[in-house]
């Protein structure tokens, strides 16, 4: 049983098999309020989702199920479903594009996600994931006995772990399947091999970004004291070529929020542009 489970009194293993996270609300809003759907719409009728305020932290299975039933025959059926998964804009994602650079590769990435974050979220799945060499793995999600059977589901998790590499700016993963069924979904994966020298991660960033930082710090000139530390960090990600998106993951803060600290920190060194920025952030005092 998750932690999750554990801090609500009371609950029971047949419990955790029919109840599911309020987060996996957020998650579907993500992927559906870009193709105008919106889940307040379709939650008439369903008695732990159908509630005023922010999403509850547990919600019915069943009604979890009909809710993703509703939202799939709205956009079409599963071959929609499909279709607005790969619509979303990557940035949707935000939990997995913030925690992505902790890891050396998607594969990694998704195991810890699969074994850590999953199951207190849809505490009903038993997950496995076995090596077949290489970047290769057998990947099996399962239902646990007491909860609804879902192929919907099971069709929607497929595109996910198709989708997961992209998060790392690779190709998606090919998949296999070996067995689709309501309660059972196996599948040979291929995840894309990530090259020692791409620029991908956090985890390599900071190292970049602890050494920009101190070349700012020995070249201060009057533009750079006027920033804020948090501006100093933006700018030492952006003199090493990052986007506001990729400065936003790396930070993990939001596009916007980056979007702002660099138009402030051009006005304050009198830059007019990113190029012109980054010239004056390195050059000698």
């Amino acid at each position: 049983m998750s932690q999750d489970d554990q801090d609500v009194p009371g609950t029971t293993e047949a419990d955790a098999a029919t109840r599911v996270s309020g987060r996996m609300l957020l998650l579907l809003a993500d992927l559906f309020r870009f193709h105008g759907l919106e889940i307040a719409a379709h939650v008439k009728g369903l008695p732990s989702v159908d509630k005023p305020g922010p999403p509850p932290r547990w919600i019915s299975w069943d009604d979890y199920v009909e809710l993703t039933e509703r939202l799939g025959h709205a956009c079409g059926g599963p071959e929609g479903v499909a279709r607005a998964m790969r619509g979303v804009p990557k940035d949707a994602y935000a939990e997995l594009r913030s925690a992505r650079g902790f890891f050396p590769d998607p594969a990694a990435f998704f195991a810890f996600y699969s074994h850590q974050i999953m199951p207190s979220m849809t505490p009903c799945f038993e997950f496995s994931m076995e090596s077949l060499g290489g970047q290769r793995y057998r990947v099996r999600y399962g239902m646990r006995p007491g909860a609804r059977s879902t192929e919907w589901f099971m069709c929607g998790t497929k595109v996910l772990v198709e989708l997961f590499p992209t998060h790392f700016d690779l190709p998606e993963a090919k998949v296999e399947v070996v067995t689709l069924s309501p309660r059972v979904l196996e599948m040979n994966v291929e995840f894309p091999s990530v090259e020692p020298a791409n620029r991908w991660g956090d985890w390599l960033a900071r190292g970049a970004t602890a050494r920009a930082l101190r070349k700012l710090d020995a070249e201060e000139s009057d533009d750079t004291r006027m920033l804020t530390p948090r501006e100093r960090e933006v700018l030492a990600l952006l003199t090493q070529g990052l986007t506001n998106a990729e400065i936003a993951s790396t930070l993990g803060t939001a596009t916007n929020t980056v979007r702002h600290q660099v138009a402030s920190i051009m006005e304050k060194m009198a830059a007019a542009n990113r190029t012109e920025l980054a010239v004056r952030a390195v050059r000698n005092p």
